[in-house]
């Protein structure tokens, strides 16, 4: 058996994985995470939901999650001792490309305040648009995109001075 502290924003989650048993917390959980590609991309299986995730490791044992349009910072412990906090967990201050595709609507400017959670960039990939969101709420230092262009996977979209 394998023991997991994951801290997302303020909640910690203890997880345990033991062979194909995966407990969150202490409830079993039926999902199966399946690698689509080298570069982050992952399928979450949950019963007859999938979830496409992208995760991108940060420094230490931080990953940024972006899922459906929603980007968090996880802090990931192995073993069975007492979590540690982040710091601060809203240290996040930029919204980033999660993968190529074309910018198809800026909903921000400089110098606007925004809100945490507020819809500031529509991508559009693979015939699909995503919602992208402010990570913090603050004010809008710079938007390092512009609409109807192809931009790449990591790309600056907005950075945020958080209030």
């Amino acid at each position: 058996m394998t023991i997991y502290h994951v801290q997302v924003g303020d909640r910690i989650f203890r997880v345990d994985i033991s062979g194909n048993q995966l407990l969150i917390d202490g409830i079993i959980e039926q999902a199966k995470l399946i690698r689509l590609n080298s570069n982050g991309l992952f399928m979450l299986r949950r019963g007859w939901r999938n979830l496409e995730l992208h995760l991108r490791p940060q420094n230490g044992q931080k990953y940024e999650v972006t899922a459906e349009g929603r980007r968090v910072i996880a802090q990931v412990e192995k073993g069975e001792g007492k979590p540690t906090r982040l710091a601060d967990p809203s240290a996040l201050n930029s919204l980033s490309a999660p993968m190529p595709g074309l910018v198809v609507g800026i909903h921000t400017q400089e110098g606007e305040r925004v809100e945490k959670g507020q819809v500031l960039v529509t991508l559009e990939s693979m015939k699909m648009q995503m919602e992208l969101r402010a990570p913090v709420s603050g004010r809008v230092t710079r938007v390092g995109a512009q609409s109807r262009v192809q931009i790449d996977k990591g790309a600056l979209l907005v950075e945020i001075k958080p209030e």
